[in-house]
């Protein structure tokens, strides 16, 4: 009976040891999950601020008052169906 007591004394201790270990483990592998979220986040951001400036500089470029707009006129033509002349077939 002793040495039943004694074996699980240590299984428990290997257990609570691994346990200990799988706990820090997933403790840095968060951290360096949360770190590369970050970095991540931080070149996105980048990105989109390069973008706000080449639209800026894009709208500055193609909306210049020294350039005028072309007008382009659109005719419409309508028809009425009383207008329409059909031929039997």
């Amino acid at each position: 009976e002793a040495e039943a007591s004694q074996q699980l004394d240590e299984w428990e201790a290997d257990l609570t040891q691994a346990i200990d270990r799988l706990e820090a483990e997933a403790e840095q592998v968060a951290s360096d999950v949360a770190d590369i979220v970050a970095a991540t986040a931080g070149v996105i951001f980048v990105i989109l601020l390069a973008g706000v400036f080449a639209a800026a500089a894009g709208g500055f470029v193609g909306g210049s008052p020294n350039q005028p707009m072309p007008v382009r006129e659109r005719k419409v033509v309508t028809q009425r169906k009383s207008d329409v002349v059909t031929s039997p077939v």
